[in-house]
């Protein structure tokens, strides 16, 4: 997936990226290039950096972006456990997030708007309400609560 040099000025870009992130966070984990086509070229990230505007135009400052992004759509939680490196290929700089899989959902959205992924082989699916709740409840099944101590007093 390569963010297009839109990356600031295109929210779908953006979402495509916080959703694939979104979609691994709720399976079993996995890691997205960012950077490199579905061909598996690289493409590098350069032409995002240039839009990030007059000293801005640097690694450091795309994850600040994507962080943001991140952040904004998932939770400062679910961003927490994701981790982002840069590696060169081809003279291009490629990112590499490796996401883990979760110990509970993470939703995409503001809380009106929130929308659940999954990542299925190569793909990011949209769950709707009635198979979320069906996938939520088998993956991360409610425990036992500890039963309440009596108050006395």
């Amino acid at each position: 997936m390569h963010l297009l040099s839109r990356w600031c000025e295109e929210r779908s870009e953006k979402e495509e990226v916080t959703k694939t992130i979104a979609a691994f966070l709720n399976a079993d984990g996995g890691t997205l290039l960012v950077g490199v086509d579905d061909k598996g070229q690289v493409v590098g990230l350069e032409a995002d950096f240039a839009v990030l505007g007059a000293g801005k135009s640097d690694w450091d400052h795309w994850l600040l972006a994507l962080g943001q992004a991140a952040k904004k759509s998932l939770g400062a939680e679910a961003w927490a456990t994701v981790h982002v490196s840069a590696v060169r290929r081809e003279g291009k700089t490629v990112a590499v997030v490796a996401c883990p899989h979760r110990n509970t959902e993470t939703w995409h959205g503001q809380e009106d708007k929130a929308v659940f992924y999954l990542r299925c082989n190569n793909e990011t699916q949209r769950l709707y309400p009635p198979a979320a709740a069906r996938y939520i409840r088998q993956r991360w099944p409610l425990e036992a609560q500890p039963p309440r101590a009596e108050r006395h007093g």
